[in-house]
């Protein structure tokens, strides 16, 4: 349950209104959510708003070796945790404030993979045996001072009971990823014309895409 009402935002698609803006505290008391060394998937389709502070994307479980699950990310690394020295790992991995990023943490009971826009962060895996205890899922809390931060816009959050393979993602991350609509020209104008010359007004939404323009007269 937010702690504040949600403010509803563009999902980087032609919707303006499918994703939420999550810059408060969040946490949903979830009974069915993967615990001890069970296999699990977790998926966020987002977009950052700034990089304040490392973001708290979520986590659930304790606060000791191995019985938390945790996901960060700053403007130069993705952080998994499980709590706890050798537990913790993190990679170098840069972010912007313009992009949506699918994200995915998958875990088979021995390897954590994390996977953004069906790509594999982490090539090189650690075998693990996990023990995580607590059903709160939390997002921007994580239970340590000082690092309780979160500023996203978020359109799909979805967890799983079993450990999605790697073609899975790559299906996954193209279906969430809204199509880009085609550039639109409008409120086209003309003065000044003569039989040689003229002057054309007009508006052009590339809808965050690169694009050009070429007129023909």
């Amino acid at each position: 349950d937010a702690s504040s009402a949600v403010t509803y935002v563009s999902n980087g698609g032609s919707n303006t209104n499918e994703a939420a803006l999550l810059n408060m505290s969040v946490t949903k008391n979830l009974p069915n959510l993967p615990q001890g060394n069970r296999a699990r998937t977790i998926t966020m389709r987002l977009k950052f708003n700034d990089f304040v502070e490392k973001q708290h994307l979520f986590n659930y479980g304790s606060n000791a070796n191995g019985q938390k699950f945790l996901l960060a990310q700053n403007a130069t690394t993705t952080f998994y945790e499980f709590f706890g020295g050798a537990f913790d790992t993190s990679y170098a991995n840069a972010a912007n404030t313009t992009n949506w990023y699918n994200y995915a943490v998958t875990f088979d009971m021995n390897e954590v993979k994390i996977y953004r826009d069906g790509v594999l962060l982490n090539p090189t895996q650690t075998l693990r045996t996990l023990n995580t205890i607590g059903t709160f899922f939390r997002m921007r809390i994580s239970d340590i001072a000082f690092e309780n931060y979160l500023n996203i816009n978020a359109d799909d959050l979805r967890i799983y009971n079993y450990a999605l393979t790697q073609s899975e993602i790559v299906a996954l991350n193209a279906s969430l990823t809204p199509a880009t609509p085609a550039p639109a020209i409008t409120n086209v104008t003309a003065t000044n014309v003569t039989f040689n010359t003229a002057t054309v007004n007009f508006s052009l939404n590339a809808f965050g895409s690169a694009t050009s323009y070429e007129v023909e007269y």
